[in-house]
């Protein structure tokens, strides 16, 4: 007896023969596919290639290496919200009944891949879990408008190249720089270790006024943000800055001009808005008129005043600003239908007073005229007001000069 051995397809076949008997070999080949075999690491990075093995077998487990003259192709498909390239594998792609690719996915998440036979259905599926990629940058917000000086919310979220929230940035980075174009932003450094699951939230400051975008970067990494654009206003006023001439004469209007700052050396220019208004104390032995400024006077944080002092001497003035808290306007009242309102018995002088510095203020916006019939109400009023029949006397000439 003899023996020969023949290969066919992945089977060996013995057979046995006598010299006086024929033989005749089989080619066994794999049958139709009968299952899906997938291979793919349990973790991949998002948008990174990762590595994924197909092998199409039949129902006692033979690979089919003849699959590409099947024409057959293989679907993937996922369970996640992200995109996986490629999703169709061709029949060409196999060797062997193998066929080894490079896929990427791009969303951040677990998911389930699943390959799908496209005649008989065949499927296998595996889970996977895709890892977000490092920091590539950052969404800021902040206020539209902040207070200088006041803390306000600053929110930091970090992104891989693919929007994916890097959740793991508070263990992989070293923080964050945040910085405005004009002046400084406290604190300028946030630590990764104030991040949780790739947010940060934190109070900051600023100091000086200006429209301008918050911007955020990591200090060792390419990674950058920037915010909405930032109108940082000026906080309350803490100082005056006073301009006056080097000569005046006793008795005459002479013009100053005052500025209102607040702490960190911001004009305050919506002080006619915010300002409770200014006292004058003249440094020296006489009065100095109006020795009150309102609020409203002022234009971007900047009054040009007039003003009299009866002395001749040296004079300093001391400005400060009004004690208390900016006005508020009392609810209307509402008479009863049939009634006639009530009228407030009013004080001559106090009326006249009212009318005196309703006068100094249209002298101060140039409204001369105005300025004239309130300084003659006044003097009806009260006929013993010698400061206004002193004002409407210069006035008078200030009128004629201006019609020349």
């Amino acid at each position: 007896m003899h023996f020969k051995f023949f290969v066919i397809g992945a089977v060996v076949c013995i057979m046995t023969y006598n010299y006086n008997e024929a033989f005749t070999a089989v080619n066994i080949q794999a049958g139709e596919p009968g299952k899906i075999v997938l291979t793919i690491e349990a973790q991949v990075q998002a948008g990174e290639p990762f590595l994924a093995k197909i092998e199409v077998r039949d129902v006692h487990d033979n690979l089919i290496v003849n699959y590409p003259q099947m024409g057959r192709a293989i679907k993937l498909t996922t369970t996640g919200k992200g995109k996986l390239s490629p999703d169709v594998i061709a029949p060409s792609e196999f060797i062997g009944g193998v066929a080894k690719l490079s896929l990427t996915y791009n969303k951040s998440e677990a998911i389930t891949i699943t390959a799908t036979e496209e005649v008989s259905g065949k499927q296998s599926e595996l889970k996977v879990v895709v890892r977000h990629g490092k920091v590539n940058y950052f969404l800021v917000e902040a206020p539209s408008t902040v207070i200088a000086g006041q803390n306000f919310h600053l929110r930091i979220e970090s992104y891989d190249a693919y929007g994916n929230l890097v959740t793991n940035y508070n263990s992989q980075n070293k923080g964050v720089e945040i910085a405005i174009r004009t002046g400084k932003i406290s604190p300028n450094i946030i630590p990764s270790s104030i991040f949780t699951n790739g947010i940060a939230s934190v109070e900051v400051m600023c100091d000086k006024i200006q429209s301008s975008a918050i911007s955020v970067m990591d200090i060792i990494e390419s990674a950058y943000g920037k915010s909405a654009t930032v109108k940082v206003e000026p906080s309350e006023a803490k100082r005056f800055l006073v301009s006056v001439p080097v000569n005046a004469v006793a008795g005459d209007i002479f013009t100053v001009r005052i500025e209102a700052y607040d702490a960190f050396d911001n004009l305050v220019a919506n002080y006619d808005k915010v300002g409770r208004g200014i006292l004058i104390t003249p440094q020296g032995q006489g009065r100095i008129r109006p020795n009150e400024i309102p609020a409203s006077v002022f234009v971007n944080g900047i009054a040009t005043v007039s003003l009299t002092y009866d002395r001749a001497e040296p004079l300093g003035l001391l400005i400060t600003e009004k004690p208390g808290q900016l006005p508020v306007a009392r609810p209307e009242e509402v008479t009863p239908a049939g009634e006639k309102p009530k009228e407030e018995a009013v004080d001559p002088k106090v009326e006249a007073k009212a009318c005196y510095e309703r006068a100094v203020e249209a002298i101060n916006l140039n409204k001369y005229e105005e300025a004239k019939k309130e300084l003659e109400k006044c003097i009806a009023l009260d006929p013993g007001h010698t400061e206004a029949k002193k004002l409407l006397d210069r006035l008078n000439i200030i009128i004629k000069l201006e019609t020349k």
